[in-house]
């Protein structure tokens, strides 16, 4: 083989040993690190032990690649959310630095693989762990970095999450199912979609491909004077030998007699007899596998080659299919991905201690992701789905406040024109029903007053308006159930309505509601109309919004109307996640955006769409949520906050199966201190905000978020009337 044109080369990378207060020229570095192994141990410190958060934005890329698992995410801010989601839940974690190899990675930059043995203190809640248990844990972490000019730019993460859940005491099988990273890849074997730093890539090395005998190009081999290549030939042979072809009895050429590995669990193999029955467990539940080497990198310690102590870093994939039982439980057939770190400790020819990390949580979560396909079919309506939806209720669902509320729809699409409406209200609704609707429509009490007061007026206005709901979902309370619903009022504005002039044209009100029933009948009903969408449609657009002002749709999946049985454990993963974003948006400090973290770990940064109410508009992924609401609203409002949620009815947080739905009347507070959002100047009036918001998961992220503010109430606490200005421009 020659040697130049061997792809090892590039993959292989050796250095001298070097102890933490060794001097080393890091051009680019704070002169505080005496060498790259006194960075990493101190960062860490810095950040971990010291709790020293801001760290992390001189130490991190501001478009960092994190690698977790299979999957790469990206930018510093999700380095910042991941760090604060660990502390929160364990606060008092301790990281102890076992090992720091590095090598020099080319182009000025340094490459570190470290390995951390960690105590901490199960003391917060989490999304997989869940609440407190106050149990004692040990964990160990490897990471492989890129670094340049005192910031890390890339990096690989492999922590032993699998022994983190079972000293909690916690199903990690169950929460596979229920918290997995690898929903939108269910019905199939999920695949590797790490995409490393292109300015970072090294050439991957599948060790079939290997024969023995290699020796490395002297210029690769960053070492002046290392004379013992045979370290690097024992590593590469042993990963072809062993655990590629399997020859587990000769260990023994590579092994000493005394060797000890350390692998997951803080588990301890002694000797050829305990590493062989190691090696043959763990490989046992894939018969046929590829490896595929990452990095090698090499220290060399002092000392002629004979007596000296080397340490290697290497950074690997096992993939194969799950044919026997072992590690993983019962054979599943999928094709599953191992990915995983191991230091080697060599001396005269033979490896005297090794410390493996690999996630067997992350490798359940590929075999378990299929889960949610077995789940019961959803009712998936064509056109005009509320009609259907409400025709499939039966006895059987738990949910007869959804029954109640379609029935109402139904009724009053279907009454005939001139037909009172009372006798029909009384049906679903209570004679003592209370009516809240969006400025300036004021509450109603009894079913009389609903009638006069709104009903006959808009059905005058609107004459052949249909309802057309396409989101319905229900929660019990108590022996009483709520109903929130979204759709928009379809009909032609013939006479004029709360004083703006009729077009004589077919027009969409949109609204979103939320409903109490008792017995079986509605009594108290919270409306949010979309008025200046309204407006906007008659001719008068007074508050242009920022984003796109188009016809709502329902949701992408069909599924809106929420009549077929919704899995516990689906909406428990909903609830989760909305709870958790809305956590992180109400960490924002009133200065800085990056102290809600990172959003794209709850949205579909590319292709979540945000449905906002005439005044602000539609977005599209999440810097256009960003740029056309949240930062404006943030601008004008940065104290904004949330109302506590007491047991008062006009409130409700709830999720079902995929879909969550947030309520308040009002649910937000806030000081208008800045200028910009609608148009306005900072008035410096205090206000509060009715709104609501209905959300979509779509596997692990939110995909739809529909959302109502009744703009009219918060212009008029600010001082703004919105029918003069409607007033003046039809003068």
């Amino acid at each position: 083989m020659n040697d130049l044109d061997s792809p090892l080369d590039g993959l292989i990378y050796t250095e001298r040993a070097m102890g933490r207060s060794e001097k080393q020229a890091l051009e680019g570095f704070d002169p505080k690190h005496r060498n790259i192994v006194d960075y990493i141990i101190g960062i860490t410190y810095d950040i971990w032990e010291n709790k020293g958060i801001g760290e992390i934005h001189d130490t991190y890329a501001d478009d960092v690649f994190m690698h977790v698992g299979l999957s790469t995410h990206h930018g510093r801010q999700g380095v910042v959310a991941g760090t604060m989601d660990t502390l929160q839940v364990f606060p008092d974690r301790i990281p102890y630095g076992e090992e720091v190899i590095w090598s020099r990675a080319g182009g000025g930059k340094f490459f570190s693989s470290h390995r951390l043995g960690s105590t901490a203190t199960h003391l917060g809640p989490h999304e997989i762990y869940g609440n407190p248990t106050g149990k004692r844990i040990f964990f160990r972490t490897m990471a492989d970095c890129t670094i340049a000019d005192n910031r890390i730019d890339e990096e690989w993460l492999v922590r032993d999450n699998y022994h983190i859940i079972r000293q909690l005491g916690l199903d990690p099988v169950h929460l596979a199912k229920r918290s997995n990273p690898y929903f939108r890849d269910s019905g199939g074997s999920v695949d590797d979609k790490r995409s490393p730093r292109p300015e970072n890539t090294v050439p991957r090395f599948s060790i079939a491909d290997y024969k023995d005998g290699y020796r490395p190009d002297s210029r690769q081999v960053r070492f002046e004077g290392h004379e013992g290549r045979s370290s690097a030939a024992l590593i590469l042979s042993l990963f072809k030998t062993v655990l590629h072809d399997g020859f587990f009895n000769r260990l023994d050429e590579y092994y000493a007699e005394t060797a000890l590995l350390h692998s997951i669990c803080e588990r301890r193999y002694n000797g050829i007899r305990g590493i062989r029955d190691y090696l043959t467990g763990f490989l046992a539940p894939l018969p046929r596998r590829n490896i595929v080497l990452d990095r090698i990198t090499w220290n060399t310690g002092p000392g002629d080659s004979r007596y000296r102590r080397d340490k290697a870093a290497v950074r690997w994939t096992i993939t194969g299919l799950h044919r026997n039982h072992g590690l993983f439980g019962a054979p599943s057939g999928k094709s599953i991905h191992i990915v995983g770190i191991t230091h080697f400790e060599i001396a005269d020819g033979r490896i005297h201690e090794q410390w493996d990390v690999f996630d067997v949580f992350d490798v359940l979560c590929q075999i378990h992701a299929a889960a949610h396909a077995e789940l019961p079919p959803r009712v998936q309506s064509p056109g005009r789905s509320w009609a259907a939806a409400q025709n499939r209720l039966t006895g059987d669902t738990p949910m007869q406040g959804k029954k109640t509320v379609l029935s109402l729809v139904e009724s009053m699409n279907n009454r005939s024109p001139g037909q009172d409406p009372l006798p029909l209200l009384s049906h679903f609704m209570s004679e003592d029903l209370i009516f809240s609707a969006s400025r300036p429509l004021e509450e109603t009490a009894g079913l009389d007053a609903y009638a006069d007061e709104f009903l006959r007026p808009f059905q005058q206005a609107f004459p052949d308006v249909e309802d057309q709901p396409y989101l319905v979902m229900g929660e019990s309370r108590d022996d009483d159930e709520c109903v929130s619903i979204a759709g928009n009022l379809i009909g032609t504005f013939e006479g004029e309505w709360l004083g703006i002039p009729p077009s004589r044209q077919c027009v969409r009100i949109r609204y979103q509601s939320h409903m109490l029933l008792e017995e079986g009948k509605i009594v108290k009903a919270w409306y949010l109309f979309d008025i200046l969408d309204l407006l906007r449609q008659a001719g008068f657009d007074l508050f242009p919004g920022r984003g796109a002002d188009f016809a709502v749709p329902p949701p992408m999946s069909g599924d809106g109307i929420i009549t077929y049985p919704a899995d516990s454990g689906e909406t428990e993963i909903t609830r989760r996640l909305v709870s958790d974003m809305l956590n992180a948006l109400c960490d924002y400090d009133g200065e800085d955006y990056s102290s809600m973290g990172d959003l794209g770990r709850y949205w579909d940064e590319r292709n979540m769409m945000w449905y906002g109410p005439a005044g602000i508009g539609s977005t599209r992924g999440l810097k256009g949520f960003q740029k056309y609401h949240q930062f404006p609203f943030l601008t004008a409002f940065p104290n904004r906050g949330i109302i506590a949620k007491t047991d008062a009815d006009h409130f409700a947080s709830y999720a079902e199966g995929s879909y969550a739905c947030d309520f308040g009347f009002p649910s937000m507070y806030a000081s208008h201190t800045g200028s910009g959002w609608l148009g306005l100047e900072a008035t410096g009036k205090e206000c509060t905000m009715r709104v609501m918001d209905f959300w979509r998961r779509e596997g692990p992220r939110l995909k739809e978020n529909w959302v109502m503010i009744d703009l009219i109430d918060v212009l008029e606490q600010l001082g703004i009337d919105v029918f003069q200005r409607l007033r003046d421009a039809i003068k």
